[in-house]
């Protein structure tokens, strides 16, 4: 079962697509870790088809406001808290 997350940006164009990036994402699984908050590095694409095994990004921007539309996110790796 895919799962999903959510991440804050200024701009939707702004979104590098297909390589390694940090990215500060939220947790939307229920139950107890709904909301947690991890940094990662991840690639996204914006189709899941591009990325095998990926996850759903939702996307927010700076006033809290959903973008249209869904990501792919696959995660490489659990970076260590700032």
């Amino acid at each position: 079962m895919k799962k999903e997350f959510e991440t804050f940006v200024d701009s939707v164009d702004a979104l590098p697509l297909g390589r390694e990036i940090d990215l500060e994402i939220r947790t939307l699984e229920p139950g107890k870790h709904k909301y947690e908050i991890k940094t990662v590095r991840a690639v996204i694409e914006g189709e899941a088809a591009k990325l095998k095994g990926a996850d759903v990004l939702r996307v927010r921007l700076p006033l809290g406001e959903a973008a249209s539309g869904t990501w792919a996110i696959k995660i490489v790796r659990e970076l260590p808290a700032a």
